[in-house]
């Protein structure tokens, strides 16, 4: 049984590794993804597929900005404008053409790609407003491309996620787990490994990307269960997504260049 984390953000040549595949297989899909399909529903709810692409474009836009930010030693909001005007961008995004999507959304998240894909660890640690660094945000980005993947239909499966998208889908989960209980997650031909801190356990069976796949609030397209003291139970009710980590005014100053 481990506790450790699965997936160390300090190993920069996996990161840049996973970050690789979570960018193509999300890549390849949109590619792919049929004209008539924009405006069919996506597998999140209320949101059609162009809504999941406008929003990552939007995301890839907001890494950029970020990435701006950082090579000219300024801290800035990731959406510019916040959150009603990233709503609105995605509702726009999700009326605009299928083929002026297509090309924006690749048009943005390929500069990121070329922006980080042969990042070093001190281009990484750079410091950034939106979650702390460039190390983070390439976190972030392995968890929006590779999730989005399996939001879009007839896209990705989450057998088609790498083990280490994987694992760091496991660890970015316990951020989700109520204070109230711990996670026995029992891994199908893996070792178990344990996520939370509270006193109630629940043990979690299943193959590793299903259960990945339920922590990060999708639907597993295979059987997880639950037991507690060895009786069957309910899947836990996780906490909402986690808002993205924001670096203080304080931080900021003392980490602004002289």
């Amino acid at each position: 049984m481990t506790t450790a984390v699965l997936f160390d953000p300090s190993a920069t040549a996996q990161v840049i590794d996973t970050f690789h595949h979570a960018f193509t297989l999300y890549k390849r899909h949109l590619e792919k993804l049929p004209a008539e399909s924009f405006g069919q529903p996506s597998n999140l709810p209320e949101w059609k597929n162009a809504h999941v692409i406008a929003h990552v474009d939007n995301f890839s836009r907001g890494v950029l900005n970020q990435l701006e930010a950082a090579k000219l030693g300024e801290f800035r909001d990731f959406y510019e404008g916040g959150q009603d005007e990233r709503n609105r961008r995605i509702e726009l995004g999700a009326l605009m053409q299928p083929e002026a999507l297509r090309t924006r959304a690749l048009e943005s998240m390929t500069g990121v790609f070329e922006a980080l894909s042969t990042a070093d660890d001190a281009y990484l640690d750079q410091p950034t407003r939106f979650q702390g660094s460039i190390r983070r945000i390439m976190l972030a980005c392995i968890r929006e491309y590779g999730i989005h993947s399996v939001d879009l239909k007839k896209g990705a499966q989450p057998i088609d996620w790498t083990q280490e998208m994987v694992r760091h889908y496991i660890d970015f989960g316990e951020k989700r787990v109520p204070d109230s209980i711990k996670l026995n997650l029992q891994r199908l031909g893996g070792q178990s490994h344990v996520i939370g801190h509270g006193d109630r356990t629940i043990v979690v069976q299943g193959l590793d990307f299903d259960i990945a796949t339920w922590l990060m609030g999708r639907n597993p397209s295979g059987q997880i269960r639950a037991t507690a003291a060895a009786d069957g139970v309910a899947l836990p009710e996780l906490l909402p997504w986690p808002k993205p980590h924001l670096l203080t005014p304080d931080e900021e100053r003392a980490l602004a260049p002289e």
